[in-house]
């Protein structure tokens, strides 16, 4: 009998370990934009606490424990990044909208680029979910309108522009 216990009990801790594996595997993998909690949230670019979402973005990118987000405080900040190539290429990329603070897939929004809308680091870039709201958005404070494929090189001409200390 003494001999019954152990086995039934590795027999037990194997069963547990088998369920939360099957359990693991069934789960779905990460999708989609993250819950932003401002003021606890750091910016995986900066550093900074991300403070507020109007301007903030997010990647979503695979790594060694499973997929996760990157924060971003600034739209600028997730483009250095980038640039910088410091992480796995993103699964994919999320903005919020500057006016709703809803998030939009990044390659989808339209952004303004304007030195009258202060941003966390001073990018001067935010997002639109439309062409509408960002042309609205345009004659209100001047800029320029981009899209996603031409984003990161006029940021990068404007930085260079303006010598700015940004990496190229």
């Amino acid at each position: 009998m003494s001999d019954f216990v152990p086995r039934s009990r590795s027999l037990c801790a194997g069963a547990l370990v088998a369920v939360a594996l099957a359990a693991a595997c069934d789960r779905a993998p990460l999708e989609g934009p993250p819950v932003l909690r401002p003021g606890r949230d750091v910016c995986a670019e900066c550093g900074m606490s991300v403070m507020e979402d109007r301007c903030s973005a997010a990647t979503l990118v695979d790594r060694d424990d499973g997929r996760g987000h990157l924060l971003f405080d600034d739209i600028g900040c997730m483009l250095d990044h980038e640039r910088d190539g410091a992480t796995p290429p993103p699964i994919a990329r999320f903005v919020h909208d500057h006016a709703t603070g809803e998030w939009i897939e990044a390659e989808r929004a339209v952004y303004l680029m304007s030195e009258s809308i202060r941003t966390p680091m001073d990018s001067w870039l935010v997002a639109r979910a439309t062409m509408d709201a960002a042309r609205d958005a345009q004659a209100r404070h001047g800029g320029v309108v981009l899209g996603w494929s031409e984003l990161d090189t006029v940021r990068r001409q404007w930085l260079r522009d303006r010598r700015m200390p940004r990496k190229e």
